[in-house]
C-alpha cells in the first residue's frame, strides 16, 4: 500500500525516508523522495498511486513551492506505523498547504477550487462460463432378507401294538418263549438340507452422456446520472 507524507524542507524528507527503512516497514527501493523537478507530471503519477486527483494536483503545486513528498510502499499491517512515523517528523496536512497556496496565490490552486468533478458510471452485465463437478456413485451394497419355502418331508415310525393272547404253547415254543430276544426296525424320516445358488438378476452401468442447453441469464446493472442545478442568488 501506498503511504504518502508531506514536508517542508527536503532535508527533512531526506530524515523520514531514512526512519521508515530502518524500522523496517518499507525497503529502500520502495521509498522514495519526491522533489524539486520531480513536480513535473507527480499529479498523474500520484493519481496513478491512488490518489485523488485534487489531492495529488495540491502535491505537485506544494513540491513546485520547494515542499517534499515521500511516498513508502508498506504492507497493510506497517501502515499504521508508518503514518506515525511520518506524523512524528512532522508531515504537514494537506488542508493546511492548501490554505498556504491559495493565500500565495497558486494560479493551479485557485483553478482546482473552481472545478469539480462527477464521474458517469455504467455496470456492462457479462456472462460466462465456470465448471462445476458432481460425482455420482454406484455402490453395491449386500443387504439380507428373510425367506421361506414349503416342502414335503416324509417320516417312517414304527408303531408299536399289544394284543392279549390266551393259548398252549407247545414244548417246543415254550422253550423258545423264555430265550431272551431283541427284535428292531429302522425308522427313517427325511429333513430339510438347504443350499444356496447366487445367479446374476440385474446389471448396472454407469456412462457419460452429454447435453448442451440455452439459459437466458438476466441480471441488473446500474448507471449514475448527473442532474445539472441552477440556484440564483
Amino acid at each position: 500500500m501506498n503511504v504518502i507524507g508531506l514536508y517542508d524542507k527536503p532535508g527533512t524528507a531526506r530524515k523520514v525516508k531514512d526512519a521508515l527503512i530502518e524500522a523496517g516497514v518499507s525497503r529502500d527501493g520502495e521509498t522514495e523522495i519526491l522533489a524539486g523537478k520531480a513536480a513535473d507530471g507527480l499529479a498523474e503519477q500520484l493519481t496513478g498511486w491512488g490518489v485523488s486527483r485534487h489531492d495529488a494536483r495540491l502535491y505537485a503545486e506544494a513540491v513546485r513551492h520547494g515542499k517534499a513528498v515521500v511516498r513508502a510502499v508498506t504492507d497493510d499491517d506497517d501502515v499504521d506505523e508508518a503514518l506515525s512515523l511520518m506524523e512524528e517528523h512532522g508531515a504537514r496536512p494537506l488542508a493546511e498547504v492548501e490554505e498556504e497556496l491559495r493565500r500565495a496565490g497558486s494560479k493551479e490552486g485557485e483553478e482546482e477550487e473552481e472545478e469539480a468533478v462527477l464521474q458517469v458510471a455504467e455496470e456492462k452485465l457479462t456472462v460466462g462460463k465456470t465448471e462445476r463437478q458432481g460425482v455420482v456413485r454406484a455402490r453395491r451394497e449386500v443387504t439380507q432378507k428373510p425367506v421361506s419355502r414349503t416342502v414335503e418331508l416324509r417320516e417312517e415310525r414304527v408303531e408299536i401294538e399289544r394284543e392279549p393272547v390266551e393259548r398252549e404253547l407247545s414244548p417246543k415254543e415254550a422253550k423258545e418263549a423264555f430265550r431272551e430276544e431283541t427284535i428292531e426296525l429302522t425308522e427313517t424320516r427325511e429333513v430339510p438340507e438347504i443350499s444356496k445358488q447366487a445367479r446374476v438378476v440385474e446389471e448396472v452401468r454407469l456412462r457419460k452422456a452429454v447435453q448442451v442447453h440455452e439459459e437466458r441469464i438476466r441480471g441488473s446493472v446500474r448507471r449514475s446520472d448527473v442532474r445539472i442545478e441552477r440556484e440564483e442568488k
